[in-house]
């Protein structure tokens, strides 16, 4: 249903932005794709680590590598604390594609905020 909407194919990495429903989507569409391919899911701010249950969560790129198998997907972040996932950078993303067939990224935080608007600061509304 979603990987034949995106046409998702091995390598590729897709980053979920904006207000509400980032990690509900990226959750379904790792479900879908997880009997037939490698899927793993991060992100790059933090999100509730209550948000990964279910999932197999790995701290270290090397202990994921080893483990990462089709029918199950696995969650990548650099921290657990306080109940938040603290994310990974860029350079981690990159690295963990050579070895998973489709990374899935929650991109930006909205802090369970239904919108985000985008501001520029000292600028004229026009």
């Amino acid at each position: 249903m979603l990987k034949e909407l995106l046409a998702l194919r091995k390598g590729d990495v897709v980053s979920f932005v904006g207000g509400g429903g980032k990690t509900s989507l990226m959750l379904a569409l790792a479900k879908e794709l997880a009997p037939a391919m490698k899927v793993v899911v991060t992100t790059t701010t933090r999100m509730g680590a209550q948000e990964l249950a279910g999932l197999q969560v790995f701290t270290n790129v090397q202990e994921l590598e080893r483990n990462l198998r089709p029918g199950r997907p696995a969650a990548l972040c650099r921290a657990v604390e306080g109940g938040k996932v603290l994310g990974v950078g860029p350079d981690v993303v990159d690295r963990i594609t050579s070895f998973t067939d489709v990374v899935l990224v929650e991109a930006d935080g909205a802090r369970r905020l239904p919108v985000k608007v985008p501001m520029i600061l000292n600028a004229p509304f026009q």
